[in-house]
């Protein structure tokens, strides 16, 4: 069940963490990657919710559902000055939100959706993609069972050292 989807949830892990289709393109690649993963762990894997269900749902609530079944924080992480700024003014509470608030602005371009998105400076949307690479391997670490420390992509011009942090969940 895991082979395929794994495989392209990781190709577009690895083409939005090299900034392939620029910021935007790396924003769709890392939201459709966390989309993927969240059906497939709370669908199929752990059948929590049923297809249609879950497909009802709005993204940013799947990727919710995802992070709390891994005991993954949702909150924006305050290494993320912009991101967070930029979500205050937006009143976007959580990451999920933000990263699918962006995604949806991208790919509907409405009027008002692109005056929002323009709204985003170039360092909000790096640090959107920065969050949702770790949101991706924040879950797959969590699913693989990893117990220890990893190096976080959200502490930036720091040391390996001061950037090794314990996983997020128990």
């Amino acid at each position: 069940i895991w082979n395929r989807p794994l495989r392209e949830l990781v190709h577009w892990y690895v083409e939005a963490n090299q900034n392939v289709a620029a910021l935007e393109g790396s924003i769709m690649l890392a939201h459709t990657a966390t989309d993927l993963l969240a059906w497939m762990y709370i669908v199929n894997e752990r059948q929590l919710v049923g297809a249609r269900k879950f497909d009802g749902l709005p993204a940013a609530a799947r990727l919710n559902r995802l992070l709390k079944e891994l005991a993954i924080p949702n909150a924006l992480p305050p290494e993320l000055r912009h991101l967070l700024q930029w979500a205050k003014r937006e009143h976007i509470a959580d990451g999920p939100s933000a990263l699918s608030s962006l995604r949806n602005w991208i790919v509907h371009p409405t009027p008002n959706n692109r005056r929002k998105f323009r709204g985003a400076t170039k360092m909000v949307r790096v640090d959107v993609v920065q969050l949702a690479l770790w949101y991706l391997e924040m879950a797959i670490l969590a699913i693989l069972g990893y117990q220890g420390h990893y190096v976080t992509r959200l502490k930036r011009d720091v040391s390996i050292g001061e950037a090794t942090v314990a996983v997020p969940w128990p």
